[in-house]
C-alpha cells in the first residue's frame, strides 16, 4: 500500500490529492486565491499613494505658480512706480535748468547791451557773449521740452498704475487710455530724438575736427578780457555763475619759470605750434592761388571791354571776328571763375583748419592754473 501510494507521487508529483488546478504541492485553491487578491491590493495601494503625491505636488507648484506671478506683477508695479518717480524728478531738474538758463541768458543781454552802447568796435567780445546768450536761449528750449515729456510720461504711466491699467495694455483700453499710450510713445521718442539729434551733432564736429573749438575760443576771450580788467566781461562771468575775482587773483599770482620752461618743452606745445605753421604756409599759398585768378579774370574782362569797344568801331568780316574774339575770352573768363570758386574753398577751409590752430595755440599759452578757470567758463558754455 504504502509502495504503491510512493510510486503514485513520483509519476505525479505536483498532484497533491485534491481535485484542483496546478500550484505548489500542499497549496489549496482557496489560498493561491488570496495571495493573488493580496498583491493587487498592494498594486491599488502603492497607484493611489503615487497620484495622491502627483496631486499634491501639482497642488504646490500651481500655488507657487500663483505667488512667483503675483510678485512678478507686484515687482513690475513698484518698478513702474520707481521709474515714474524718477521720470518726475528729472523733469522737475529741467524745469528749473530751464529757468535758471533763461534767466542768464536775459542777465547777459544786459550786458551785450551795455557793450555795444560803450564799444561797439569790441568784436571778440561781441562774439563772446552773444555766444553765451545764443547757449543758454538753446539750453533753455532743450530742457523745457524735456522737462513737458518728462513730466507728461510721469504723469500719465503713475495715473496708470494708480488705475490699475498697465502700459502695455493702454492701447486696448477705452479711447482716453489709447490717446495717452499715444502720447507716452511721443514722450518717448521726443527724448530718444534729442539725444540722438545731441549725439550725432557731436560726432559730426569730431568727425571735422570742431568739437569743442568754438566753445573754448569764446571762453578764453571772456577769461582774457576779464584778466584784463574789462568790466563787461567780469559781469558776464558773474551772470554765468562763476568767480571772477577769484580767476584774476590767480592769474596775478603768476606760473614759475620752471612750470613754464616745462609746458612750453611739452611735446603737445611744440606738436599744436608745428601744425599751426604748416597750415599758416598753405592759407598763404591758397591765398596767393586766390590772387592769381582775381588778377586773371580781371584781364581778360579788360580785354573783353576792349574788344567790344574796338567792334563797335568795325565793320564787315572784322564785326565778326571780335565776336569770336570776345566768345573765346568769356568761355576763359567762366574757366578760370570755375577754378577761383575753388581756390576759395580751399582756402576757406585751409583758414578754418588754421582758426583750430589757434585755438588751441592759445590754449596750450595759458598756464595750468588758467587751462582750470578757462574749462570751469567752457562748462558754463555748454548746451
Amino acid at each position: 500500500m504504502r509502495t504503491a501510494t510512493a510510486k503514485a507521487k513520483r509519476a505525479n508529483p505536483r498532484a497533491t490529492g485534491t481535485v484542483g488546478g496546478p500550484g505548489p504541492v500542499g497549496e489549496r485553491p482557496k489560498n493561491r486565491r488570496t495571495r493573488h487578491g493580496n498583491r493587487t491590493k498592494a498594486v491599488a495601494t502603492i497607484s493611489s499613494a503615487v497620484t495622491s503625491v502627483g496631486s499634491s505636488v501639482a497642488k504646490v507648484g500651481m500655488q507657487i505658480a500663483g505667488a512667483a506671478s503675483t510678485g512678478a506683477q507686484t515687482a513690475g508695479t513698484v518698478l513702474g512706480y520707481v521709474a515714474a518717480g524718477l521720470g518726475a524728478i528729472a523733469g522737475m531738474l529741467d524745469v528749473r535748468a530751464a529757468i535758471s538758463s533763461g534767466r542768464k541768458a536775459r542777465a547777459l543781454e544786459t550786458v551785450m547791451a551795455d557793450l555795444k552802447a560803450k564799444n561797439p568796435g569790441d568784436a571778440r567780445l561781441i562774439d563772446a557773449i552773444q555766444y553765451a546768450i545764443n547757449q543758454k536761449y538753446s539750453k533753455t528750449k532743450i530742457r523745457a521740452l524735456k522737462a513737458i515729456t518728462g513730466l507728461t510720461s510721469a504723469g500719465i504711466t503713475i495715473a496708470a498704475l494708480v488705475v490699475g491699467v498697465g502700459l502695455a495694455a493702454l492701447a486696448t483700453n477705452p479711447v482716453g487710455w489709447a490717446i495717452a499710450a499715444v502720447i507716452v510713445g511721443l514722450c518717448a521718442v521726443t527724448g530718444v530724438s534729442i539725444m540722438l539729434y545731441k549725439l550725432g551733432r557731436k560726432l559730426w564736429k569730431w568727425f571735422k575736427g570742431d568739437l569743442g573749438v568754438q566753445r573754448r575760443k569764446m571762453a578764453l576771450a571772456l577769461y582774457d578780457r576779464a584778466i584784463a580788467g574789462d568790466a563787461l566781461a567780469v559781469q558776464a562771468l558773474k551772470e554765468l555763475g562763476l568767480d571772477p575775482e577769484k580767476m584774476r587773483s590767480r592769474a596775478a599770482a603768476g606760473e614759475g619759470d620752471a612750470a613754464k620752461a616745462k609746458r612750453e618743452a611739452g611735446s603737445g606745445f611744440k606738436a599744436v605750434a608745428a601744425t599751426k605753421s604748416r597750415h599758416e604756409g598753405k592759407v598763404a599759398q591758397s591765398r596767393a592761388a586766390v590772387e592769381a585768378s582775381q588778377a586773371k579774370i580781371a584781364r581778360l574782362k579788360e580785354k573783353i571791354v576792349a574788344y567790344e569797344a574796338a567792334m563797335a568801331r568795325a565793320s564787315g568780316a572784322a564785326v565778326a571776328n571780335y565776336v569770336a574774339l570776345i566768345a573765346r575770352l568769356e568761355a576763359e573768363v567762366k574757366a578760370e571763375e570755375e577754378q577761383l570758386k575753388k581756390h576759395e574753398e580751399k582756402l576757406a577751409s585751409r583758414e578754418h583748419k588754421l582758426g583750430n590752430d589757434e585755438v588751441a595755440a592759445d590754449w596750450k599759452a595759458h598756464s595750468k592754473k588758467a587751462r582750470e578757470d578757462i574749462a570751469f567758463i567752457e562748462r558754463k558754455l555748454k548746451k
